[in-house]
């Protein structure tokens, strides 16, 4: 049986052998970055360092950095790692790259690359293109009412809004635009503008509407209802296909009449409408382009259907890497080749970096950096 003495005394001694134990504790030596000690035949800060600091101010002495009167743009190759030795091998151009932008003066600019810094990038892009997609909208309505045959009517101007074209080139609401137009249109027309119900044209001497157009696209949609019908009324009595993008479509024969001549077609308001629904669900508009949106407003006089003021602005941009702007490309290789003998090994290393010049595929500077290491070898039993 175990006493509360006996409990005290065990306690005691467990407290003594446990007071005489030597904890473990990790040491961390600091060394000097320009150390080659112990960091064996591969690549280490010795290294990596040296090849910043000689080649950097190499690059900058460049005629062609040198002689540039505005900053050169670098966009960084992934260095290609050809040695036997495995290794981060983005820290060497990081580390090149700081080392340019220290010593440059501001001569020289890179482009961001990684995909952290592009995601906010975009996220940052668009909210800009929202702000400046406003001030857009106000500038247009200013323009507007600033026109004579708004500003000096003598009574107020009757508009319509219309759907804009070309709304599937965007990803957006596209009725919105104009609605947002024609709130700031009201805002800004002191009463001497007033609108017809939505979708109402009967009684307004000028229609309000939009078209959407995508930049770098071949194919850009529905440029304009009007020439498509006028298009699809042509086809219609030449007995041409309706599709007007080369895909498969039944052939519309003109109907014979008398002695086998051929009459034109007639295109009823049911036909219209059904071929006006064809062109908006062909797959070949669907798409919406990956490029920069623009939405150009249009006045139109409804007497003549003529354009009588229109204005032009960006709704939506392309967020693009700026690699068009690149002046040169930096690459780079590590490579390595080893001989052991009589228990020892030895590793000659090359580092080499190159300057390219993307329009003529040329290097306008190349230079390279050497070193030689030598290991004992372990003896494994």
């Amino acid at each position: 049986m175990i006493t509360g003495k006996s409990m005290s005394m065990l306690a005691v001694s467990i407290s003594i052998l446990c007071g005489c134990r030597s904890p473990s504790v990790s040491r961390t030596e600091l060394m000097s970055l320009d150390s080659i000690k112990d960091e064996g035949t591969g690549i280490g800060s010795y290294e990596i360092r040296t090849v910043a600091s000689q080649m950097a101010p190499k690059i900058l002495a460049l005629p062609e950095v040198t002689d540039s009167e505005e900053p050169i743009r670098i966009a960084i190759a992934p260095m290609k790692n050809s040695s036997s030795y495995p290794m981060d091998m983005g820290i060497f151009m990081t580390r090149l790259r700081a080392e340019l932008g220290q010593c440059g003066g501001g001569k020289v600019r890179f482009i961001a690359q990684d995909r952290n810094s592009q995601g906010q990038r975009t996220a940052v892009l668009k909210e800009k293109t929202e702000e400046a997609r406003e001030r857009a909208l106000e500038e247009v309505a200013v323009t507007i009412m600033d026109w004579p045959t708004f500003k000096d009517a003598p009574k107020p101007v009757v508009l319509a809004v219309t759907p804009a074209l070309n709304a599937n080139l965007v990803s957006l609401n596209a009725d919105s635009f104009v609605a947002m137009l024609r709130a700031k249109i009201a805002e800004r027309s002191g009463g001497k503008v007033r609108f017809t119900l939505p979708g109402e044209l009967k009684g307004a001497e000028y229609f309000l509407t939009g078209q959407f157009i995508a930049d770098s696209v071949k194919q850009e949609g529905m440029v304009n209802l009007v020439d498509y019908i006028a298009l699809l009324e042509e086809r219609l009595k030449e007995g041409r296909s309706l599709d007007v993008y080369g895909e498969s479509a039944t052939e519309l024969r003109a109907v014979s009449v008398g002695h086998g001549s051929a009459s034109a077609a007639v295109l009823t308001p049911e036909r219209r409408a059904s071929l006006l629904s064809e062109i908006q669900r062909s797959a070949t508009l669907r798409d919406v382009p990956d490029v920069t949106k623009k939405l150009n407003v249009m006045l139109v006089e409804a007497s003549s259907r003529t354009v009588a003021l229109e204005k032009m602005f960006d709704i939506e941009r392309k967020a693009k890497m700026g690699y068009a702007k690149t002046d040169y490309i930096l690459s780079g290789e590590v490579s390595s080749v080893s001989k052991r003998a009589d228990g020892k090994e030895v590793s000659y290393l090359l580092v080499s970096v190159q300057l390219l010049d993307p329009a003529s595929n040329e290097f306008v500077w190349e230079d390279v950096f050497e070193l030689k290491k030598k290991s004992e070898m372990g003896v494994v039993y």
